[in-house]
């Protein structure tokens, strides 16, 4: 299993700004995995090596904790799941009134889709 870590150094926000997706609902920045070193040869152990991972969701938007910690629980799980992101930070721009199982799908599966699309 993958291991996750907390992003807290600055100079990391300032290069995953250069590399970023957009969704409806929320903005991806990320870096990707390098599978290879200089000499062209695949590096060994990239699937144990650690992501780094950053949520940013304002209290103002998400004014519920435990809708916070869903979209916390979805973006960890997919992030263990993906194997070409070093560090990813999510973002959240709007969220949509998801009263119902079918909108809170909608809003799992723009996460997925705008993790797992290169």
């Amino acid at each position: 299993m993958k291991e996750l870590k907390s992003i807290v150094d600055e100079n990391v926000f300032v290069n995953l700004r250069r590399s970023k997706k957009k969704s409806e609902n929320f903005t991806l920045f990320y870096k990707l995995r390098d599978f290879q070193n200089g000499l062209g040869t695949v590096v060994d152990y990239h699937e144990n090596q650690q992501i780094n991972i950053g949520f940013i969701l304002p209290k103002k938007i998400v004014r519920k904790s435990s809708t916070r910690n869903l979209i916390k629980r979805w973006g960890r799980e997919l992030a263990r799941r993906n194997s070409k992101y070093t560090h990813i930070l999510l973002s959240i721009k709007t969220l949509p009134r998801y009263n119902f199982n079918i909108a809170k799908k909608n809003l799992y599966l723009e996460l997925k889709h705008l993790i797992n699309d290169a």
